[in-house]
């Protein structure tokens, strides 16, 4: 009975030690018997870890009881390195360790975690998998004093992968030269944006200021820079109470982080009981989406005497835009209410956007007509916004057009000619499931407006491992859908070594 309680063949081998018959130790596999020097011919130590390392990406093969309950397809290399080994075994041959491996891999039940290094390859060292694996890196952490403490060190190594993961490295943002007490404004922005936006630990600058002798700051501003947001503050009602003179002084110093400034949101005539658009939709996408404090609101209102609004009652409610109210009036009365829901939903979602129905429609729009600005706005707003499916057909039905979806595009070749022409050129020999993986890939990549050639330079050979590429592979399958078996079908089909680093860590 194995680990997960099925049950297995297997054969013991004993052993006479001293008149007593054993258990033999060296017989590894199925069917015991010690390993032989010259078994796994066709690869070596790292091309085999490579294939177990890819299992983590691979779908399982084996029987219906056993493939994992994903449903996805056996992996082609992996079962032709299990049925070369079967066919060993077949002739009284005994498994490798390294093909007991890959069957385990790729029969157990579920298998959660990847199958353990093949002992001497370079995945069983801790650096390839917990370290950076750029050789300027590396020299950094060797160098690092030895009196930085434990945590720090961690640091420093963390962050050196986490510019990896972004394609970059330390001496794109270090100059050559740069000394104790030096304030690198590349290299502090990217410290920064990693704690605020990639999860890096709030010590890491401070861990790159011991190890380095730098001078690196946070952007938390304690008070607004601009001299407008200064008078502002200067001039708030006495009457104020304390935390809703924080949340406007907090606001300020957002505006800034943003690049904004309050006059570019709040025209000059703005008087008590206004309620100017472009403030109130930085106010609430602040709440929604920075985890700005949810009375900040409340506390302009009542510094500046506006009416702003929160957005959270328009989902329910009409839209606010005369002609977005007059196109609803004047829908068809025979338009049954779900789809009269569905454009009423729409045109608020528009509002949110900042848009209106006038900007994505021409005027002489009539019957027939497919508005390109408009298609495109209600299939992203369906996609990605929480749009009824049944939008399009609302609008088309409503105001007779011929709107079309962009889903057929998921399920059809790219556009571009440099992508048909790498589908052209996949080897023949590549197996259909990753055919159809690397076809979905290049259609993400016109999806997210890039192409191949921006992130693959030219004359990458087989065995490189492109930074751009890795990274469109990993937010693609981390954010977008992709399969996990991408990374190993465009590995396969290009010859490149590209790695789950960053998920393996987690």
């Amino acid at each position: 009975m194995d680990a997960t309680g099925n049950a297995r063949e297997r054969t013991i081998r004993l052993e006479n030690r001293e008149g007593q018959w054993q258990q033999a130790r060296n017989a590894p596999g199925l069917k015991g018997g010690a390993p032989e020097p010259h078994r796994f011919p066709q690869l070596s130590a790292d091309e085999v870890d490579n294939e177990l390392a890819n299992l983590d990406d691979r779908p399982h093969s084996g029987s219906s009881v056993d493939v994992a309950p994903q449903g996805r397809r056996a992996d082609p290399a992996g079962t032709a390195l299990v049925d070369w080994a079967h066919a060993e075994q077949a002739r009284g041959l005994p498994l490798s360790h390294a093909e007991q491996q890959i069957h385990d891999s790729l029969y157990a039940p579920v298998r959660r975690q990847p199958a353990a290094p093949l002992p001497g390859s370079s995945r069983a060292r801790p650096p390839a998998r917990f370290a950076p694996a750029l050789p300027e890196h590396i020299d950094l952490l060797k160098d690092l004093p030895e009196e930085l403490n434990r945590a720090y060190r961690s640091n420093v190594k963390r962050f050196l992968m986490h510019l990896e993961e972004q394609g970059q490295s330390w001496s794109q943002l270090v100059a050559a030269g740069s000394g104790a007490g030096a304030r690198l404004a590349a290299l502090e922005q990217a410290v920064n944006e990693g704690i605020r936006h990639h999860g890096l630990p709030t010590s890491t600058r401070a861990a790159i200021n011991q190890a380095f002798g730098f001078r690196l700051q946070g952007d938390i501003q304690r008070a607004p820079d601009l001299q407008e947001h200064k008078n502002l503050l200067k001039d708030l009602p006495e009457g104020l109470d304390a935390v809703y003179r924080s949340n406007v002084k907090w606001f300020m110093v957002h505006l800034e982080e943003q690049g904004q400034s309050w006059s570019q949101l709040v025209p000059a005539d703005s008087g008590a009981g206004a309620r100017p658009a472009a403030l109130e939709q930085a106010v609430n996408e602040g709440i929604r989406h920075r985890g700005w404090p949810t009375s900040t609101r409340a506390a302009l209102n009542q510094a500046f005497g506006f009416k702003l609004q929160g957005d959270i009652k328009k989902v329910r409610l009409a839209p606010d835009l005369q002609e977005h109210k007059d196109l609803l009036k004047n829908l068809p009365k025979e338009l049954d209410q779900a789809y009269r829901s569905n454009v009423n939903r729409f045109l608020v979602h528009l509002e949110e956007q900042g848009q209106s129905w006038s900007q994505l429609a021409p005027a002489d729009s009539g019957a027939g007509a497919r508005p390109a600005a408009l298609e495109q706005a209600v299939n992203e707003g369906i996609r990605h916004h929480g749009l009824q499916t049944s939008t399009r057909a609302a609008i088309n039905h409503a105001f007779g057009l011929k709107l079309q979806g962009d889903i057929k595009k998921v399920r059809l070749a790219p556009d571009l000619q440099e992508h048909k022409d790498l589908l052209k050129d996949l080897p023949g020999e590549l197996d259909s499931v990753y055919r159809s993986n690397v076809n979905r890939f290049l259609v993400h990549l016109e999806e997210q407006g890039q192409s191949w050639s921006q992130l693959v330079p030219a004359g990458t050979d087989a065995g490189a491992r492109p930074a751009a590429l890795e990274q469109a592979i990993n937010e693609g399958i981390r954010h977008h859908g992709l399969q996990t078996s991408t990374r190993a079908a465009i590995n396969r089909a290009f010859g490149f070594k590209l790695q789950n680093k960053a998920e393996k860590q987690e």
